[in-house]
């Protein structure tokens, strides 16, 4: 069982930005930083700058570059259902206190 975690107890918890779990579910729904940026109204530059700060903050790759191509690693694999879980909880608080 997961250990219950303090939020408010100071280097407990480190938020993610939802700017870019939200590019993280992009390139991997696309699969190229390019079709991701144009989804996005974003520079392919500010798309790529985006996810790769999201990697070095969470210590792993999350895609494979392949050629233009963008794979998931078994990060990114375990990663996707639960940005996915959080961007629709999101949209579902949102819908939620506009009535």
């Amino acid at each position: 069982m997961a250990r219950e975690i303090d939020l408010l107890e100071p280097g407990s918890f480190v938020p993610m930005e939802s700017h870019r779990l939200l590019v993280f579910h992009a390139v991997a729904q696309t699969g190229t930083i390019a079709e991701a940026a144009r989804q996005m109204c974003l520079t392919r530059s500010a798309l790529s700058h985006a996810l790769r700060t999201f990697e070095v903050e969470l210590g792993c790759a999350l895609f494979r570059r392949e050629d233009r191509k963008m794979a998931l690693t078994s990060a990114g694999e375990r990663l996707l259902p639960q940005a996915r879980s959080i961007l629709e909880a999101m949209h579902a608080a949102r819908i939620s206190v506009m009535g």
